[in-house]
């Protein structure tokens, strides 16, 4: 099993290239509105990134603009999230749209398989096979701080924040009053988390869900979301 990659560091769209946008239209005199998405950018970087096998970055493209089309259509800061699982040779797309235009994603592929697809590697259906679609509209990065909250009492505890990302979680947790310890396993995340200025109760170290740099039962809580997809399943 080939992963497809760790969750990239996000894209934005919108910014000052004119290659990755967002357009709403409206046809006068007609009741037709829409809206048309390029992305250039911000998608090959994300593609290119992992040098994925070009059945599988035209899948992850498409679903890459299909969550970007949809996201921008948000009218609240918030993340729509595509998860995308199935039976066939890709068996994982996730794709991640912060508003108001960061774009991060993600395919985990089995590059045996899609060799002996041949020409059935055209057809998106056939890539992912018989699964699940699922879309999820989450209305901002700190909502989960409530639910936290009614389990522990988050200031003077020690939280681990395991895929943290680019952090704004961990933040989230350290400025409710915990002492986190914030943790990513990609090499170009993390060195963008070290070059970030941290907060005095919050600490980033680049490490996997597998080997957390801590003591057994040494702390009150982990947060572990949106990365489990990322484990190997042999663990």
């Amino acid at each position: 099993m080939v992963p497809g990659s760790g969750m990239t560091s996000s894209q934005t769209i919108g910014g000052a290239s004119g290659d990755d946008l967002v357009l709403p239209f409206a046809a006068e005199g007609l009741d037709v509105r829409g809206r048309v998405v390029r992305l250039g950018p911000a998608v090959d970087a994300i593609l290119s990134r992992h040098a994925y096998p070009p059945p599988v970055a035209r899948l992850l493209g498409e679903a890459l603009a299909l969550t970007a089309l949809l996201g921008a259509a948000l009218k609240h800061d918030g993340r729509l999230i595509l998860q995308a699982q199935g039976d066939g040779p890709v068996s994982m797309i996730v794709v991640d749209y912060d508003a108001p235009g960061a774009l991060r994603g993600c395919a985990t592929y089995d590059a045996g398989r899609l060799e002996r697809f041949g020409g059935e590697a055209d057809s998106s259906a056939a890539l992912i096979g018989k699964g699940h679609l699922a879309m999820t509209i989450d209305r901002g990065h700190c909502t989960s701080i409530d639910i936290i909250n009614e389990l522990i009492t988050l200031r003077g505890q020690f939280v681990i924040d395991v895929g943290c990302g680019d952090m704004t979680f961990s933040r989230c947790l350290a400025e409710h009053g915990a002492r986190v310890l914030a943790v990513d396993p990609d090499a170009a995340q993390a060195a963008l988390n070290r070059a970030a200025d941290l907060i005095e109760n919050l600490e980033f170290i680049k490490a996997g869900a597998e080997s957390l740099p801590v003591a057994d039962a040494s702390v009150d809580g982990v947060y572990f979301s949106y990365s489990l997809h990322h484990v190997p399943a042999a663990l």
